[in-house]
């Protein structure tokens, strides 16, 4: 009789042990989400789980400031290297003053050295200012410092 009573209560603490096994599986599967899987929606699109959120913080204006200088920099070396499209580029900031002083006379040099070059939109640009006719023959003798930028 002691051995009947030791093997159903061996049987009973399997059975509660199995059980509490269970529920605890059944609550992580049913509680498992794919990764990358949130319930919060915006506009109808899930949102990142928060690993994938990457904050991005916008330049300081000093650091806008040096861009700029370096992007003009860099196109001012192309354009002289001979880059018909560093060359518009180029002209285009001097003709708005964008990121450097406003200027006619550089603007129309470094465009008539890219239609020069044969670049539609510089030779499109020279014609909507007026200077479309011959602009290889419009350019000022390279005589002149062009140091005095």
């Amino acid at each position: 009789m002691k051995a009947l009573c030791l093997g159903l209560g061996l049987f009973l603490c399997c059975l509660l042990l199995q059980a509490q096994i269970s529920s605890v599986t059944r609550r992580t599967v049913q509680t498992a989400r794919p990764e990358g899987f949130d319930q919060t929606f915006t506009q109808g699109q899930p949102v990142p789980p928060q690993s994938q959120i990457i904050a991005v913080r916008q330049p300081s204006e000093a650091e806008k400031t040096a861009l700029m200088e370096r992007t003009i920099l860099s196109q001012k070396k192309r354009a002289e290297e001979g880059s018909v499209i560093s060359q518009y580029d180029l002209g285009v900031r001097y003709l708005e003053g964008d990121g450097v002083h406003q200027n006619k006379q550089k603007a129309l040099h470094w465009l008539r050295r890219s239609a020069a070059g044969n670049y539609t939109p510089a030779k499109n640009k020279l014609a909507k200012l007026g200077e479309s006719e011959n602009p290889v023959e419009k350019e000022p003798s390279r005589a002149v410092s062009e140091t005095g930028r």
